[in-house]
């Protein structure tokens, strides 16, 4: 997905100076290209990390085993980014394929202590149980680390002071990759790679750029060979969530303002579409994130929830990101489509809907409803989302609520085209839906309402479902990432 320039340009023009920040190993599949058939799977969180083993016993058997520790960046030496030491372990007699759930046991066999040492944040060296092996990063997807640049990015310049900013276009060509501005076409300059090293050759002069991965976003940065500029090249899809796109179309609905600052709205006038990039988690409490977290949006539970009944998992251990691409008009189909398990919609706070079911063929009524906090809302699996009526966002009122695959909005039980009696409409199809003016269209438009019927009444509280029918539109998909 390709952001707006403006808001491109306006995050990278707040970025702190990364010349100081740590570099760590990338998350992901790690082998030694010389040895096939074994692997390592390494994912850091923190300064704790986690490695699975996959290779094959003695008897020719393949077998796994988990190792779990420290990961201590460097701050002195040039010749590592940093260290992991960690016992391994080895679970046996767990579940197969298809079979009843068995949980594993951990062997008390000793399987030894494992250290890695990092020269780079793709390369590294592994000593376990006498053996040193050099393994690094492994791809299936890019040829080389210079394949990895291949994209949309964002080059800003830092230098005396100030900082200029250009989106840019890197295609590979193999040994090289030339860049191009990505408005205008016009070579700019190559970039090739020694090493660890990537060369960013600009029209402006020459810069080094060692690979550099900060805690939080992906970027590349590095001073220059002669001068005091410092490049930082931001990946254009890996630019922070911020508010609406300030290019929002004037031809489009108000709607899309509604939505908070965890989700990006990007509008393709062209191809009549809007993207919507959701963090996947909520900007408001919740009893689901972590109390010991750094949040800051942890609350106790209140009375309508039983917190025996509340599913496991906190929204910190989840960053799900969600993607969905709707048409800027939706049109309804000629026939409905049936929700399913998952993600139905995109709320304005940046958390999924999911529909009436907790399971396949597992309603909500069957119990863990009890376990929902304020928002009609719970984690799992994976991922914090909504099946009732969120009341501090919207509480028998016309609030703009969610959007929904097929591209139609969902809102409160009431409607502003409703100006008489209790304020809610008396003309809803089968999925909640109606033809009618909104607070943000002057003109009547297609959308879902909430409806006006108690599903349940759980800890003293009436539970209204957000949405338990059929799609009236076509459906689009939402990815996750």
């Amino acid at each position: 997905m390709r952001l707006a320039p403006t808001f491109v340009l306006a995050c990278l023009l707040n970025l702190p100076t990364v010349a100081a920040a740590a570099e760590f190993p990338e998350d992901g599949w790690w082998w030694n290209p010389q040895a096939s058939g074994r692997g390592y799977q390494i994912e850091r969180q923190g300064n704790t990390m986690f490695i699975s083993s996959v290779h094959y016993a003695n008897n020719g058997r393949p077998e796994w085993l988990t190792l779990i520790g420290n990961y201590t960046p460097s701050t002195t030496t040039t010749t590592s980014i940093g260290s992991f030491s960690g016992q391994s372990y080895q679970t046996l007699n767990g579940q197969c394929l298809g079979c009843v759930y068995v949980a594993p046991a951990v062997s008390n066999s000793t399987q030894g202590v494992a250290t890695i040492t990092f020269t780079t944040n793709q390369t590294a060296v592994l000593n376990w149980q006498g053996e040193t092996v050099p393994i690094q990063r492994q791809f299936w997807g890019f040829s080389n680390t210079l394949g990895q640049l291949t994209g949309d990015w964002a080059l800003s310049r830092v230098e005396n002071g100030s900082t200029t900013t250009q989106l840019v276009k890197i295609a590979s060509s193999g040994t090289s990759n030339t860049v191009s501005n990505l408005s205008t076409g016009a070579a700019v300059g190559t970039i090739t790679a020694s090493g660890s090293t990537l060369n960013l050759n600009l029209t402006t002069g020459s810069l080094v750029l060692p690979i550099k991965m900060p805690e939080t976003n992906r970027f590349y940065a590095g001073a220059g060979a002669t001068t005091a500029a410092q490049i930082v090249a931001t990946r254009v899809n890996d630019v922070p969530l911020a508010t609406t796109s300030a290019t929002t179309p004037t031809t489009t609905t108000s709607a899309f303002s509604e939505f908070g600052r965890n989700v990006s709205v990007v509008f393709n006038q062209a191809a009549g579409t809007v993207t919507l990039e959701a963090a996947g988690r909520p900007d408001h409490t919740s009893p689901y994130w972590d109390p010991n977290g750094t949040s800051g949006l942890y609350v106790a539970a209140g009375p309508e929830t039983t917190v025996t009944r509340m599913s496991p998992g906190f929204i910190d251990n989840y960053t799900n990101r969600y993607f969905l691409t709707v048409p800027i008009n939706p049109q309804k189909a000629a026939t409905p489509t049936a929700t399913g398990l998952g993600a139905i919609g995109i709320a304005i706070s940046g958390a999924p809907i999911f529909n009436d079911l907790e399971g396949p063929n597992v309603p909500l009524a069957s119990g863990v409803i009890s376990g929902f906090d304020n928002y009609g809302a719970h984690t799992g699996p994976q991922v914090y989302h909504y099946h009732l009526e969120p009341t501090p966002i919207s509480n028998d009122d016309t609030k703009l609520i969610a959007i929904l695959r097929d591209g139609f909005f969902l809102y409160g039980r009431k409607c502003v085209s409703v100006t008489t009696g209790t304020g809610h409409p008396t003309d809803l199809d089968t999925s909640g839906g109606h033809t009618h003016v909104t607070q943000h269209s002057t003109t009547p438009v297609y959308h879902y309402h909430i409806k006006n019927q108690i599903y349940q009444t759980v800890n003293n509280k009436n539970a209204y479902l957000l949405f338990d029918e059929a799609y009236q539109g076509t459906p689009n998909p939402i990815t996750t990432n």
